[in-house]
């Protein structure tokens, strides 16, 4: 069985190539990193290390163990370093995954609501895409997450939350900008800013709506986040649509938005790991999100269509 010491062993025998300096570096004997070492390739069967010229060199099965290493050593850490706070009675951050539209506009007043009426919670927003959402709930990296829903996948439990509709976002005094409804058909012979495609989520319904109106030549600027499409067209690179939540900034500052027909929703959700038991915290949270969606249903403009689930 691997032993969390050989892996440090071996972390920083590679990083220094001498047994002196990684001895030093972890407080022990020379002999026992190659202890360690020795133990270590007994394990995995292969050689690690060769003697040449009185420096460690690493073998090609070393460099590839290596990288392995460096993928999952980290969630060892974490380990270590919770099993200390929970000592030492340090109560754990709730970790949050989140889409970047909605760090920057959800999150902050769910995070204001959660610091001012529980004084000994504190929170970790970490800012993904879907595919690293998935990957940060699949391995129990993450508390909850909010994101974009997608079809099941194992080990993740979705709970439907909130759909909003696509907006329409043009520069300001664009000819577009006269008229309070845009539809595809207002795209044809416009400069567009493109979105590309990320990890489950595809984009088929939005290319079926455009087939009749965009050539490949129409959208010069492909983007990953609704940020970086409404930055596009704040700077006059042409018009888009995206979800409402980035707008935010650029509202009065470069764009106008507008509905946009006919309606494309997406529909976002909370998601949980599988199979773990969910804290008191992870529910307090949950209801500020809903407290805070429910706000922004009320408080904002028409053009931003929210509609929230029965939960």
């Amino acid at each position: 069985m691997l032993k969390f010491r050989q892996i440090e062993v071996f972390q920083r025998l590679m990083a220094t190539g001498t047994t002196t300096r990684a001895a030093r570096e972890l407080s022990i004997s020379q002999p026992a990193v190659s202890r360690h070492i020795a133990e270590l390739e007994s394990h995995l069967g292969f050689k690690l290390f060769n003697r040449i010229k009185g420096r460690l060199e690493p073998t090609t099965s070393a460099v590839q163990f290596a990288n392995i290493v460096a993928q999952n050593f980290l969630g060892m850490q974490r380990i270590e370093h919770a099993a200390e706070n929970i000592r030492n009675s340090i109560p754990q951050p709730i970790v949050i995954s989140c889409l970047p539209a909605l760090s920057t506009s959800i999150l902050p007043k769910v995070a204001s609501m959660i610091v001012q009426t529980n004084q000994t919670t504190s929170l970790q927003i970490n800012t993904a895409n879907v595919s690293e959402i998935i990957q940060k709930l699949q391995s129990h990296a993450t508390d909850l997450a909010l994101t974009l829903t997608f079809p099941p996948i194992l080990g993740i439990e979705v709970e439907p939350f909130f759909t909003v509709e696509h907006v329409c976002a043009i520069p300001e005094g664009h000819d577009l900008a006269q008229k309070q409804v845009i539809t595809a058909a207002d795209f044809q012979d416009q400069p567009v800013i493109g979105w590309s495609e990320v990890g489950p989520l595809r984009f088929d319904k939005e290319a079926t709506i455009f087939d009749d109106y965009l050539s490949p030549q129409d959208v010069r600027i492909i983007t990953q986040t609704s940020h970086t499409r409404y930055a596009m067209v704040a700077a006059g690179l042409g018009i888009t649509i995206a979800e409402p939540f980035a707008s935010g900034p650029w509202l009065n500052n470069g764009i106008v938005l507008r509905k946009f027909e006919p309606k494309l929703d997406l529909t976002y959700g909370l998601c949980y790991p599988t199979g773990r038991i969910r804290s008191e915290t992870v529910d307090v949270v949950r209801k500020a999100i809903v407290s805070t969606m429910q706000d922004w249903q009320s408080d904002h403009p028409s053009v931003f269509r929210v509609n929230l689930h029965q939960n």
